[in-house]
């Protein structure tokens, strides 16, 4: 076809609306047969005309929200399902799962906003930024449509998963899996899934946790380095030999097992994975975690039938072919983190010394421990437990040092001070006693603490692939959401930083209140709502 014809047009106008808005708007935004020039102007007059025909198709399901304030509307989309009951003779209308996530306009700004003849906010902005906001707030999936699309099949729905070798990749898709299985057994559905991963990754360990199939596939790894000739190292060209086998037999894994839709959370074991999947024409949902996307993700994107992102910040850095494509999710994060109860860890850990009138800080570097954040903490541990009690999970290799120093402290600053080498089930419990958290700036982490409407001082990893850590951080800091702790850090520079956080509870509860504005602990539903919306096309 022509790109210059007519039929390009309307492509235009979807990659402006945004995936998640595509599916209700599309038939508003057509090109008349002698159409005018395609003009910024025009693109807006198109958008805004869709706009009032979302507004006609949502009116049925006003008064499911009219009665309910602001407060119920910005709860998460799980918690807001409940408010909708679909009329019997409901055809082509929006479910009820429609969800106003909050009511802010294009900036983020109250005083930008407008209400829309439905009460509703609608932003008075450009076409661009109407494309944009209607893809992070107005995410309309069918779920009716597509729970009726699994149940012709006749089966049990099929996913493979691809993704792993750390816990930013693994523990996303256990998530999603444990989410889509529960959402099909509420329609009296079942899945099968095969992962698809390498031998020595985590999620080779999980799945067998899990009892979840797993398979392997021969992978490469680019070894990375500020001076591109380096890169042209044997071991490079060693592991980059290795993709196309490793495309080979995951094309086999696929064409055998059939999936309905693929899911890749990154690493690079999903780049063969997700190549077979195109290869095979199976639907392939990529799902990014970081606010930059990896290098697996990276190629994989352009091919992808869905791109899941966790921050909007991370729509402009996709490649242009995959922004039309794109929905914003959040990463997903295990429901047991969002049921913590602060009490429960007094009693399970024996936290009887704690000055409940003081702020607790947990300390953590992950499940090994990070010795720089052990040694920061330790340098100013008896001014910091003069200001909130403690709760140090330091890593196993690590503890018997850190109880030797707390051994002289005095008795009233050592009962504020818990020092373990590993946080078990009582995670939970643990983050919901804490006011204040340091630690690394992970994904997971970062979705955790967010969900959770935490204050935090990050201290990025500094050899994180990418230098993905000091991103994840940058972006909280810059929205005040977090405060981290960039480049080379000392132990007075933690102590200026968390300084704040303990004196001044209005300041930490603005981080909190920041924090939990860029939470999405629906994520998992958001997720599999996508994997839904792609299955039998």
């Amino acid at each position: 076809m022509n790109p210059g014809g007519t039929g390009a047009r309307p492509a235009r106008a979807r990659r402006a609306l945004g995936p998640g808005a595509t599916r209700v708007l599309a038939d508003s935004v057509r090109a008349p047969r002698t159409p005018p020039p395609w003009s910024p102007a025009a693109v807006d007059a198109a958008l805004r005309t869709a706009w009032k025909e979302f507004e006609q198709r949502a009116e049925p399901w006003r008064d499911a929200f009219d009665g309910l304030d602001e407060d119920v509307l910005a709860e998460t989309a799980a918690e807001a399902r409940a408010f909708g009951t679909e009329p019997a003779s409901a055809v082509d209308r929006p479910d009820p799962r429609v969800v106003l996530l909050d009511r802010t306009s294009c900036s983020g700004r109250q005083d930008r906003a407008d209400a829309s003849p439905s009460g509703r906010v609608r932003p008075d902005c450009t076409s661009r930024e109407l494309g944009g906001w209607l893809r992070r707030h107005w995410y309309v999936p069918d779920v009716n449509r597509e729970i009726s699309a699994v149940s012709r099949l006749g089966r049990p729905l099929r996913l493979i998963v691809t993704g792993g070798g750390t816990g930013g990749h693994t523990y996303p898709a256990l998530t999603a899996i444990r989410a889509l299985r529960s959402r099909l057994a509420e329609a009296n559905g079942a899945l099968d899934v095969l992962w698809i991963g390498t031998a020595t990754g985590l999620e080779a360990k999980v799945t067998a946790s899990e009892n979840i199939p797993f398979r392997t596939v021969a992978t490469g790894k680019i070894r990375r380095s500020a001076n591109p000739l380096r890169m042209i190292s044997p071991a490079n060209v060693k592991d980059m030999g290795r993709v196309p086998l490793g495309v080979a037999q995951a094309r086999t894994a696929v064409a055998e097992f059939a999936p309905d839709v693929v899911l890749g959370t990154g690493g690079y074991v999903a780049v063969p994975v997700g190549m077979a999947a195109r290869m095979c024409n199976r639907p392939l949902v990529v799902h990014e975690q970081t606010v930059r996307l990896g290098l697996g993700n990276r190629a994989l994107a352009r091919m992808a039938t869905r791109v899941a992102v966790s921050s909007e910040s991370t729509l402009q850095f996709l490649p242009e072919a995959a922004r039309a494509t794109a929905v914003v999710t959040g990463n997903p994060v295990r429901p047991e983190v969002l049921t913590g109860q602060g009490d429960k860890a007094i009693q399970a850990l024996g936290l009887w010394g704690f000055d409940r009138s003081l702020p607790t800080v947990y300390v953590t570097g992950g499940a090994q421990g990070s010795q720089q954040i052990n040694e920061l903490v330790s340098e100013i541990l008896p001014w910091l437990l003069g200001h909130a009690n403690v709760v140090h999970q330091c890593g196993p290799s690590h503890e018997e040092r850190l109880r030797e120093r707390a051994a002289v402290l005095p008795e009233h600053l050592r009962t504020r001070y818990l020092v373990t080498g590993f946080v078990g089930p009582e995670l939970p419990d643990v983050l919901a006693l804490a006011d204040v958290v340091i630690s690394r700036s992970g994904a997971g982490t970062l979705a955790e603490l967010t969900a959770l409407g935490r204050a935090a001082v990050f201290i990025p990893l500094a050899t994180s692939a990418g230098n993905e850590q000091e991103h994840n951080a940058r972006h909280l800091a810059d929205a005040g959401a977090a405060v981290a702790l960039l480049g080379r850090t000392a132990p007075d520079t933690l102590q200026d930083a968390i300084g704040p956080l303990l004196t001044d509870p209005a300041r930490r509860a603005d981080i909190a209140r920041r924090a939990a504005e860029h939470g999405r602990p629906d994520a998992a539903d958001r997720l599999v709502d996508v994997l839904l919306s792609v299955v039998d096309r």
